[in-house]
């Protein structure tokens, strides 16, 4: 599993059936989460009529993606 597909605030929750366990992650992934937050900042700064949706979610999407690279160097 790449950083970006891990969730970014896990909630591990443990099924059990017939005496085997499974455990599963909830949430928004990393990447999700990072686009969202820099979706909100794109629009609460330059929130014009000229901005698509596609516009706005794509580069919300490339400064998402530049973060998780720049820390997957560390």
């Amino acid at each position: 599993m790449y950083n970006q597909d891990k969730p970014a605030f896990p909630y591990v929750k443990t099924v059990e059936k017939d005496t085997l366990s499974q455990e599963t992650a909830q949430g928004l992934t990393k990447r999700e989460y990072l686009a969202a937050l820099a979706m909100q900042g794109i629009l609460s700064s330059h929130f014009d009529n000229t901005l698509t949706p596609e516009t706005v979610a794509d580069y919300a999407t490339h400064c998402a993606d530049g973060l998780l690279d720049a820390l997957n160097k560390y």
